[in-house]
């Protein structure tokens, strides 16, 4: 029996979609009656996986300047923030152009906090929004249309207590 396989542009937004909104990623594809996946299933998956890696793998803030425990790409460090220092700058050497920006606090040692928060980018001399949500949790996946800058900004606009950003 032929079963309807999704595209990888489908997938690939889910991913994002769940992964980026703080969940688990559930594919849902079972193997046959000789315990096999479909051969067009793992083309897709193949295909998706790579995409992945492509879009997330190369770290545009790898050498940024801006709060070392955020740019550390260390899950166990984390800077705290607080109602009179709210935001994270994060400058880069030369303008990088960006569709995506990922965030994750330190669930494990101050659990999730983050109820609102904005992206922004410094463009023409003056801060422009590009970006606001909700939660952030382990994981927030942000993506908006292309910016080039050299300057962004996270503002915790609303949370419980002190968000603990990690990366």
């Amino acid at each position: 029996k032929n079963q309807k396989v999704r595209s990888a542009d489908d997938v690939f937004d889910m991913y994002e979609r769940s992964v980026g909104g703080n969940t688990v990623f559930l594919l849902n594809i079972p193997p046959n009656r000789e315990g096999e996946f479909s051969s067009s299933d793992v083309k897709v998956l193949n295909e998706v996986g790579n995409r992945i890696k492509e879009t997330y793998s190369n770290n545009l803030f790898s050498k940024a300047k801006g709060p070392k425990k955020v740019l550390d790409n260390n899950n166990k460090s984390y800077k705290l923030l607080n109602k009179e220092e709210n935001s994270i700058v994060i400058s880069t050497h030369q303008p990088v152009t960006i569709n995506r920006f990922v965030i994750q606090e330190s669930i494990q040692t101050h659990s999730e906090r983050i109820e609102e928060h904005a992206i922004d980018a410094w463009v023409n001399e003056a801060w422009k929004e590009i970006c606001i949500s909700t939660n952030v949790g382990y994981k927030r996946i942000l993506r908006f249309p292309e910016v080039t800058s050299n300057k962004f900004r996270l503002r915790v606009l609303k949370s419980r207590l002190e968000p603990a950003i990690s990366n």
